[in-house]
């Protein structure tokens, strides 16, 4: 894994994109405090724009069944990849 650093400019962390298994349960979407992760037609739906990256839903869901994909958002376009 490549090492991770924060950037030295003020910058905002983004979510980039949510993974969720085929085995991740409604429990997770209950985890979710911004609804970023819900429930539609029995399937569990994943909304990056909503997601504040609390990771609730990661810890909560269990190992592997949901991934939050983040970035770095910084003045002048600088971007350092978070995870």
């Amino acid at each position: 894994m490549a090492w991770r650093r924060r950037p030295e400019t003020p910058c905002e962390i983004v979510v980039k994109e949510i993974l969720v298994s085929s085995d991740a349960g409604p429990e997770c979407a209950e985890a979710c405090p911004t609804g970023a992760l819900r429930v539609e037609g029995g399937r569990l739906v994943a909304d990056p724009g909503l997601c504040v990256a609390c990771i609730a839903c990661m810890a909560l869901c269990g190992p592997g069944r949901v991934r939050v994909l983040t970035d770095w958002r910084c003045p002048g376009g600088e971007s350092v990849e978070a995870g």
